[in-house]
Formats: C-alpha cells, structure tokens, sequence
C-alpha cells in the first residue's frame, strides 16, 4: 500500500529540455517539475541515470558532470565531476549508479566510463569506474574492473547495484557492490533488453510473440548474483476492440501502485488508452487514467517511488560539489513545482475485461 510519503514519480523525456518529474500528492493535487527551470539547469540537455531510495541521479548530455534531485522536497544537488581519463580518443559513453552499502547504509555514487587507451600503434578500449561516498569531496578508482559494454541504465537493488551488459547473444550483468566496491558479472538467463527497477527489484525484460516477459529476480546470494528468477507473462495488452496490439510497442515504466508494475503502449496512443497497470499475482491487467502523462508522445518513460529523505545529510565535512555561479550551499530549494487540481487524484482503471466489452 503506498503513503503518502512516497508516491510514484513519473518521469518523462519530451526532448528539446523538456525533461519533466511529476506525481500526484496526498490533497489530489499533480505536482510536476521541469527541469530546464532549476536554476543551473536552463537550456541544458540532461538524461535520467538511476534511482535509489527516490533519489533521482541525471547526467549533462554534454559532459561528464551529474546531480542529484529529490523532487518531493525541491533539493537539488550537483557533484563535482569525475578526473577525466589520462588518454582518450573520442567523447565515451558514461553512466551513473547510486547505491547504498547492505551494511553500513553508506550512499554512493559509481561512475563508469570506458576509456581508449593507444599501445602499440592500436587503440584498445577499458572499462574504468570511479566511486565517491556521498558527503566525501574525492572520487577514488576501482581496481580490477570487468571489461564489459553496459547497455542500460543500471537498477539497485540490496547493496548492489546492476547494469545489463555484454552483447546480444550473451547478455550479462554487471554487479557493483556498494559496501565493499567489488565488481562482478553473471550470466543472464535469457536474452534480454533492458533491466528495470520493480519494486526495488532487479527485472529482466524482453519481448516475445505472444507478449512482454518480465524474469524478476527472487533469490540472491551473499556476492549479489541472482540464483533464483521468478517468470512473469506474457502480457498483452488490447485495444478498444479487444485485439492485441504489437508485442513490441509494449514498454515496462517501472513500479506502480499495490505492488503493481506500470505498462505504456505507444500503439494506443491514438485511442488516448497509453498506459496499464498489471498485477503480478492476479496477473490482472487493468486500464490507468495517468493526468500527469497524458499529453502526447514523449521520448521516455520512467515511473519510480518516490521519498521524503533530505539531501542536507550528504553534506558532511565538505562540499562535494560543482556548484552554478552565486551559489553557496549543495542542496537548496528549487520553489519550481507547479501544482495544479486534478479531478481523478488517485487512480482511475478499468478492467481488461471491461475493454474487451
């Protein structure tokens, strides 16, 4: 059952900076934040990167340098960006994963970047990774970094945070354990395409003829590797006529409510019939009137559970950040949420049945 404290965040991707963050709060009111207006943040191209603990991390499109945002307490927070590698030929793709230690509750912030390196007259690419302790000023490097090609943005989950990885016909996962900043990898047990964060759970995704599979991992051993994955679908999802739609224009957003997951059909979009909430137990699929996204096709979806945790505790000793011009403290107020009534506050669905009729 979700409270009030945290609420399903809905993240979407208009392009041309119209990244948004929106939710729906305990008086029915949609809250929504757009991040071109956050002071140091206008006119700049940014892409979500992970979530723990309803911390959102997102990355500057041109760049290497990060921040961190708490939307439900209008905190914003921007690290200091990473050493740049000694040698490299062209701008690397990078990405960020935000974890907490199993043992210790220590947040940290993992940087990946893949590096070109030239020896003997040939180039030769390396996985590196860089780890800051939140409230620290230095990122340190970690030694003995598997050299694999993540391919997704990464999901935590227990201490532990994971990238999909590796290629098509062998797809792995790259494991980060947060306490003691150990890397490994595991095979995954079927192609995938992309992870997910399902209710702080690590999901494999893929899509087969019959509809969208979800593999969610439901045994862990102490190193991070799954042994156990539960098998969820296939789903599918009809229109307004009861047919199937395309398998492939089916997307898994993230968690929702009730221990449900959220599912967009980009197939719909026509009919204004975008997104489904599937129930993993009842294997109930059910019609979801979401205000916050109903306004046309976007780029990306994401939707994620949100949290009230303050940002002021990283502070620590010093300020671990690249602050814009005039500022002085590493997490403020943004005083950006627009507010705005809506009618259906919480959610309004409808059964698959019902659609069938």
């Amino acid at each position: 059952m979700d409270t009030a404290a945290d609420p399903i965040l809905m993240l979407s991707d208009g392009g041309e900076f119209k990244e948004e963050i929106s939710w729906v709060d305990q008086e029915g009111n949609l809250a929504v934040i757009s991040l071109d207006l956050v002071k140091g943040l206008e006119n700049k191209r940014v892409s979500f990167r992970s979530c723990c603990n309803g911390l959102l991390t997102y990355q500057f499109d041109r760049g290497r340098q990060a921040f961190l945002i708490n939307p439900l307490r209008q905190e914003v927070m921007f690290l200091r960006e990473p050493p740049p590698p000694e040698i490299t030929r062209r701008p690397p793709k990078s990405s960020y994963g935000l974890g907490i230690g199993g043992i210790s509750g220590v947040s940290k912030m993992v940087f990946l970047e893949p590096t070109e390196a030239k020896y003997k007259r040939k180039w030769s690419t390396r996985l590196t990774a860089q780890v800051m302790t939140l409230g620290s000023s230095e990122w340190r490097r970690v030694e003995n970094v598997p050299n694999e090609v993540f391919m997704s943005n990464p999901v935590f989950e227990k201490g532990f945070i994971y990238w999909l990885a590796g290629k098509w016909k062998s797809r792995k996962l790259l494991a980060f354990d947060v306490e003691n900043e150990v890397f490994s990898t595991m095979k995954c047990p079927i192609k995938v395409s992309h992870i997910h964060d399902v209710g702080g759970l690590v999901a494999l995704v893929f899509t087969s003829r019959n509809g969208l599979v979800a593999l969610v991992s439901a045994n862990n051993e102490a190193n991070g590797r799954v042994c156990e994955w539960k098998k969820h679908g296939p789903i599918t999802v009809v229109d307004g006529e009861g047919k199937p739609v395309a398998p492939s224009s089916v997307m898994l957003m993230g968690t929702w409510k009730d221990n449900t997951i959220l599912l967009m059909s980009f197939a719909l979009i026509k009919e204004g019939n975008l997104f489904f909430s599937y129930d993993f137990g009842s294997k109930k699929l059910t019609k979801v009137d979401c205000p916050s996204l109903q306004r046309g096709l976007r780029f990306e979806y994401y939707s994620l559970r949100g949290s009230s945790r303050a940002m002021s505790g990283f502070r620590g000793r010093s300020v671990p950040l690249c602050l814009p011009p005039g500022e002085s403290n590493n997490t403020r107020r943004s005083r950006l949420i627009q507010k705005r009534r809506v009618k259906r506050a919480r959610e309004t669905s409808t059964s698959c049945d019902e659609l069938k009729s």
